[in-house]
């Protein structure tokens, strides 16, 4: 299914009530990042899963929405001066190089805020205390902040460090879009495990192949091992499963190839 044309649908109803110029400027500046051009790897992701659960992808729309307005407040504020000062974001200027670092920090929250938004959502009624415990826990300070943290103040990490590091930064993330449509739709004892071990390995891996790609030497060849290592564990753990899961196999392989380039 395509994300794009819903996620466009979306982003029309929610920020149309836009009064005054100010409210206008924030609305430009949070098109401007969530309309980019994108490989929206979660979202296929959470629809991926979902399907392997039996279920209509369709159902996990306002999940894969709040994760992608997630990740993509968390790439506003990475790139801003005080973090990475970044110049480039997803083949255009950094949202704050475009509307200063005041409102690209506002876009920032704002995709923060607006994405628990979407948990009021019926698909989430008979778990939505379990559903917000989750994304709570996949974005707030024992998840994703902390990670950004650690990247920021760590000058020398060991490779354990590392590893824990990427888990919080990127993996977590990454994760909930498996674990959101299993809280909602997940039967079996078996089925919980092996998806669960598949989520946090790939989450892992996505972040080791990111690395794998912008480093050299010895740092690479550590990098192609931990992250040969968690794909391994994802492929072994989808085997594991009685359920369709050619599409989480497929997103599996996406990452498995970024470590060849």
């Amino acid at each position: 299914m395509s994300f794009e044309s819903h996620f466009n649908s979306y982003l029309q109803k929610a920020f149309l009530k836009t009064p005054s110029p100010a409210q206008k400027l924030l609305k430009k500046a949070l098109l401007y990042s969530l309309q980019a051009k994108a490989s929206r790897f979660r979202p296929q992701l959470c629809f991926a899963a979902t399907k392997a659960l039996g279920q209509n992808p369709k159902k996990i729309l306002p999940w894969a929405i709040a994760i992608e307005m997630i990740h993509t407040g968390s790439l506003i504020h990475d790139d801003m001066p005080a973090m990475d000062s970044a110049k480039i974001r997803r083949g255009k200027a950094c949202n704050h190089l475009v509307f200063g670092e005041d409102i690209a920090l506002l876009a920032g929250t704002c995709l923060f805020v607006e994405s628990f938004s979407l948990l009021k959502r019926p698909v989430f009624d008979k778990k939505r205390k379990e559903i917000l415990d989750l994304l709570i826990s996949k974005v707030g300070f024992q998840a994703l902040m902390s990670g950004q943290a650690l990247d920021l103040k760590s000058k020398s990490l060991s490779k354990k460090n590392t590893l824990k590091m990427m888990q919080l930064k990127t993996g977590s993330l990454i994760s909930a879009c498996v674990l959101g449509p299993l809280l909602l739709w997940g039967k079996t004892k078996k089925e919980k495990q092996a998806l669960k071990i598949f989520a946090d390995n790939l989450g892992l891996a996505y972040q080791l192949a990111d690395d794998f790609q912008d480093r050299d030497g010895a740092n690479r060849k550590w990098l192609l091992k931990e992250g040969t290592a968690c794909l391994n564990k994802s492929f072994k753990a989808l085997k594991s499963l009685d359920t369709k899961t050619e599409q989480l196999q497929d997103l599996t392989a996406v990452i498995q190839n970024r470590f060849s380039v």
